[in-house]
């Protein structure tokens, strides 16, 4: 059986950054029903010095908006330029 996340709750879990700008920790958030993924940054105050996480929340749908373009389809050779030097 798989976890199911509780209404207005978040997990986040260690991440193996890959870039000084990569975040820390990630993880997901169920908020009013929508799932949101989760990034999250630990800081340190220049003021207190006090340690401080920085969050953002992305719906989750938003990385599928994204996708690869697609080829164009329906084309006839006739379409293709005739620069070949041979």
């Amino acid at each position: 059986m798989a976890y199911e996340q509780k209404p207005n709750s978040a997990m986040l879990f260690p991440e193996q950054k890959k870039s000084e700008k990569a975040p820390d920790l990630k993880g997901e958030a169920n908020i009013d029903g929508k799932v949101f993924q989760v990034s999250a940054w630990r800081n340190t105050s220049q003021k207190t010095g006090k340690v401080y996480f920085s969050l953002i929340f992305q719906p989750k749908d938003a990385a599928k908006q994204y996708t690869k373009p697609q080829p164009k389809t329906g084309g006839t050779w006739s379409d293709v330029e005739d620069d070949i030097p041979f």
